[in-house]
């Protein structure tokens, strides 16, 4: 994510023949008229060098604040009156293209709507008033720039120490005493995406949210930071015997501040089909079944299994909500202390989405016998309902 505000800091907020004239904002126009701008300060303070060189080219889809669709494209082509005198506005606009720079999403009439469009239908932001209904639901249906990261979709691969910097959305769980317990995913300023088997045992004034975090053991970790749960919204169709809704909400004393190493991400759009697609899981959990838990972050990417195989290959408890992962051989699994924390998937947006809940499974990494998840798409309703600031 660092790069990606590098990146974002790099592009140039100008007309292709260097007018200058429609830019009313001056904190905009300082920073073309210098060439770029500084960020950071002391050690870290650095001058970042406007790129004004940029092809005007449609890159991949995206969707746009308002919901519909259009395409990827360098800033300097697309100024949006929308944002061009607001900064803030900005960053709901911003895209990742081919997974190396920050470009804006630019409306097409072309472009057909997809059923990504769906995609991150939550605000990422309390409204400021947060009485203002009818705010609220608009904001409901603008996409907030969530799931933003240069980290590519890698091949299938053993499980292996995450990048600290490539999944800021990941939560760490914990009641009172304890080092690790769940994960979670950070889906607003205000939420925490997880399964209702963490929460079961638990008031919500016992149970504590680390956002940031990467490695356990670093205690004086400036990165991270933490959070009292004020709300524990468990599903009310949760069962126990069965892990059948196995989905929670946590709700934040205070807003999280977005940045480099604590942003959201998405949610997925709904009837996603990701048979045979390959998705990834995170978490802190035991490196193999009864084994000792991770104190980095570890990721593992994961084949997602036809539904009716992941029946036949347990019987019971897979129901219509449950998506299976797992490599065929065993081996590549989510396992003990990573409940909660999400299975994700890269949309052709670029953008990643928790298209998954860590629920459950037999053992860890047990071949023909993958790991299953609550269906976060099945959910998407309750999710929007139950996301109250």
């Amino acid at each position: 994510m660092v790069r990606v505000l590098l990146l974002l800091l790099t592009v140039a907020f100008v007309k292709a023949d260097g007018d200058f004239s429609e830019l009313t904002d001056p904190a905009w126009r300082d920073v073309i008229e210098n060439g770029g701008l500084h960020i950071g300060s002391g050690r870290t303070k650095r001058f970042i060098q406007l790129n004004t060189n940029q092809a005007n080219i449609p890159y991949q889809s995206c969707t746009l604040p308002n919901g519909k669709a259009g395409r990827c494209r360098q800033l300097r082509h697309c100024i949006q009156e929308d944002f061009k005198k607001d900064y803030l506005v900005f960053m709901d606009y911003v895209c990742v293209i081919e997974r190396s720079s920050i470009g804006v999403c630019c409306p097409e009439n072309e472009v057909k709507e997809g059923i990504e469009a769906l995609a991150g239908d939550l605000p990422a932001t309390a409204p400021k008033n947060e009485d203002d209904e009818i705010l609220l639901k608009i904001n409901r249906a603008e996409n907030r720039g969530c799931g933003l990261s240069t980290r590519a979709q890698g091949r299938i691969t053993g499980s292996r120490p995450a990048n600290p910097r490539e999944w800021p959305w990941m939560a760490s769980i914990t009641p009172y005493g304890f080092e690790q317990y769940c994960g979670g995913v950070l889906i607003t300023d205000r939420h925490v995406l997880t399964a209702a088997h963490c929460t079961r045992r638990w008031d919500a004034d016992e149970l504590y949210v680390r956002l940031g975090e990467y490695d356990l053991q670093r205690t004086n970790d400036s990165r991270s930071y933490n959070f009292k749960v004020v709300e524990k919204i468990q599903h009310p169709n949760f069962e126990l015997s069965s892990y059948h809704n196995d989905i929670a909400i946590l709700k934040l004393h205070r807003p999280a501040v977005f940045n480099t190493y604590v942003w959201p991400i998405c949610l997925p759009p709904a009837d996603l089909d990701l048979t045979n697609e390959i998705a990834t899981v995170i978490g802190w959990g035991t490196q193999w079944y009864g084994g000792p838990h991770s104190n980095v972050l570890m990721e593992v990417s994961v084949p997602v299994w036809e539904h009716k195989k992941c029946v036949d290959a347990f019987v019971d408890s897979v129901f219509t909500e449950t998506v299976c992962a797992g490599g065929l051989e065993g081996g590549k699994d989510a396992c003990q202390g990573d409940s909660g924390g999400p299975l994700m998937y890269q949309m052709s947006s670029g953008r990643w989405a928790v298209v998954g809940v860590v629920s459950w499974g037999l053992r860890c990494g047990e071949p023909n016998h993958p790991g299953l998840y609550a269906r976060v798409d099945k959910y998407l309703d309750w999710i929007l309902l139950n996301s109250r600031f």
